[in-house]
């Protein structure tokens, strides 16, 4: 299980990696948008990894046994959550 200092780290350094492209990708650098994909980026696995941590469930942290790209259950997880996070903010607008 994941610690709450790693599950934070996790948070703040998604968000800074999903904001720095959207930033440079963006037309117009339009604020909110970049805004939003930084808060979805590390409020989603956020919410995912607590809920993991609040119930106990190790057994979302078993990688798959792929050497090149060993993605685990909480991993897919965090990317469902982020990505449902930034399409609820953004249907609801920037």
């Amino acid at each position: 299980m994941l610690s709450w200092s790693t599950v934070a780290y996790g948070a703040a350094l998604s968000a800074v990696l999903a904001a720095v492209p959207v930033a440079l990708l963006v037309p117009r650098r339009r604020i909110g948008v970049i805004l939003i994909a930084g808060l979805a980026a590390g409020l989603g696995p956020a919410a995912w990894n607590a809920i993991l941590n609040t119930v106990h469930a190790p057994g979302f942290f078993t990688d798959a046994p792929i050497a090149v790209f060993p993605v685990s259950w909480q991993d897919t997880g965090s990317g469902v959550f982020a990505v449902a996070t930034a399409a609820l903010l953004l249907g609801l607008g920037p």
